[in-house]
This record gives structure tokens, C-alpha cells and sequence, in this order.
């Protein structure tokens, strides 16, 4: 700017973000809120163009997510005068150079620019970018399905314990079951449970109130993971919440287990509990932290 200056040119810089700084636009819903776009609109870009009359105009693009507003500003320029030379630089224009000299991305001189209309160039310039984060999102919310479904069926499967102790008991002593012969110590505990419970049900049915409401803290639990499902980014906290939990059975099952008069092996089998809860929540914690990366490039 300063050669051209000292070659007798006027220059001029327009800062169009700068200038129209408390003007925004909603663009794209992206579900947790508005893609926006702040700075002279359309309007104030023609009459601060149209005022000073130029030969050449420069755009900047530094980023590729706003490859869009430069072409849209680059039709705007042409459709106020065909023959203003439209030049752009930046990251974006030097790493697509030679898709901009095949003409495809900016209007030539003289004639009709080639391509979609200013509002095309925009929706075209952050379909990729929209793509990529409703898939992510997709993504994130199957997991979470997947997570939830896992805790409401245990939550439910907690209510019936006598029934189901009894279930799985008459199973492993059924005719023809291999389990006896191969871990008799797995059927020895499972009666021995069994045992248990259906004592404390029909004499003390009120010690079992309080496996009810652990399968009530799963339920909660599990309509509390609707907060990422619905905004993922907002409410990570949850996933993050849920690893801990994981974590967390480690040192319950090791602690509580003995006391309680738990076998070693039913310990390990507790802990696996928090290993293959935390897999799923450490994946969509990292698509998470991908989506907020997409947002705020957006």
C-alpha cells in the first residue's frame, strides 16, 4: 500500500468487519445456536464501494471458512462494475492458487462471473464445513443412545432381583448346562445369592427398598446424559461426570467388595463395569472436543 501511495495511487482500506462491527446476521442453524456473520452487510459494502469509485479492489482471505463472503464480495464488486480488476490474497487464495486462475473461483474481467450467486457462494463455502459437524453430531448422539439404553436396562434389570437371581440359578443347574462341571464355584455363589435374597425377601422385603433406589440412580442418571445428547459442547461436563463415575468402581469393588464378603473374581467382573462404560464416554468425549473445534471454526 505504501509503494502504491508513493506511485501517486489513492489508496484506501475498508475494514468491513471493523466498520459494521454491531451489525450480525444469523447464516446456518447449527442446532446449538447460529452460524453469524458481523460487519457491513451487502448494502454497506456496495455504498463505501460505489463512493470511491476504484479501479482495483483486494480482497483478504486468510481462512478458508470465509472463502464465501470473499467471492460474495467479489460478485458484489463486479456487479458494480464489470471492469474493476478483483484481486485476493491470503492463505486460502495461495493454497487454491491454481484453482482461481482456472477461473472457477472468481469473475473475470468483462464478463459474467462464472459460478454460484453471492448467497450460493456462501452456503457453498461452509457446506463442508456443516457437513462434517451434523455427522460428528450424528455420531456423538448414537453413542449416547448406546450409553443410555445401557443404563436404563440396568436400572430396570435391578428392580426384579429375586426373580432374576432365581432365573439365572434354575439356568445353571439346568439339565444339560456344562457350567457346573466346568465353574462349579460361579454355581455355588449364584445359589448362595440366591439364597440370600429370597431370605430377605420373605422376612426383611424392606432391606430391597434400597436396591430399588439404585436402579432409580441409573434412570436419573441416564436422563442426565440427555443435556449432551441435545448440546453436546454445553454439556460435556456430563460425559466427563460419567467418567469419573467409571473410575470411581475401581476403588468401590476393592474396598466395599471384601467387606461385603464379595469373591475376588465377582470384584473383577464389578470393576469391568467401569472399564467398558468408560470406553464409549472417552470416544464421545473426543467427538465432542472435535465439534467444538468445528464450531469454532465456524
Amino acid at each position: 500500500m505504501t509503494n502504491a501511495r508513493l506511485s501517486g495511487f489513492d489508496v484506501r482500506i475498508i475494514d468491513f468487519p471493523f466498520e459494521g462491527w454491531e451489525q450480525e446476521r444469523k447464516l446456518i442453524d447449527l442446532g446449538t445456536g447460529h452460524l453469524v456473520r458481523y460487519g457491513l452487510d451487502d448494502a454497506g459494502s456496495r455504498a463505501r464501494t460505489e463512493e470511491f469509485e476504484p479501479d482495483v479492489v483486494g480482497i483478504q482471505c486468510i481462512c478458508t471458512v470465509q472463502w464465501g463472503n470473499a467471492r460474495a464480495l467479489a460478485d458484489l464488486v463486479k456487479d458494480i462494475d464489470r471492469d474493476i480488476v478483483t484481486i485476493t490474497g491470503g492463505t486460502h487464495s495461495s493454497g487454491v492458487r491454481a484453482w482461481l486462475r482456472s477461473g472457477k473461483g472468481v469473475a473475470r474481467r468483462g464478463r459474467p462471473p462464472a459460478g454460484p450467486s453471492v448467497g450460493e457462494a456462501r452456503e457453498r463455502a461452509y457446506a463442508p464445513i456443516m457437513e462434517g459437524h451434523e455427522a460428528l453430531r450424528r455420531r456423538i448422539r448414537i453413542w449416547l443412545v448406546v450409553f443410555i439404553v445401557g443404563l436404563v436396562l440396568s436400572g430396570l434389570t435391578a428392580f426384579p432381583l429375586v426373580t432374576e437371581i432365581r432365573w439365572l440359578d434354575e439356568l445353571l443347574r439346568s439339565d444339560g448346562s456344562p457350567v457346573p462341571g466346568q465353574l462349579p464355584g460361579l454355581v455355588e455363589w449364584v445359589g448362595r445369592v440366591r439364597e440370600g435374597l429370597e431370605a430377605t425377601d420373605a422376612k426383611y422385603p424392606f432391606v430391597l427398598y434400597g436396591t430399588d433406589w439404585l436402579a432409580f440412580a441409573h434412570l436419573v442418571i441416564a436422563i442426565a446424559f440427555y443435556g449432551p445428547y441435545r448440546d453436546p459442547v454445553r454439556n460435556i461436563w456430563v460425559i466427563e461426570f460419567g467418567m469419573i463415575a467409571c473410575a470411581a468402581i475401581v476403588p468401590l469393588a476393592l474396598i466395599c467388595g471384601p467387606i461385603r464378603g464379595i469373591p475376588f473374581n465377582w470384584q473383577l467382573i464389578d470393576m469391568s463395569f467401569g472399564l467398558f462404560g468408560v470406553i464409549p464416554l472417552l470416544i464421545v468425549r473426543r467427538m465432542i472436543k472435535r465439534l467444538e473445534a468445528y464450531e469454532l471454526a465456524a
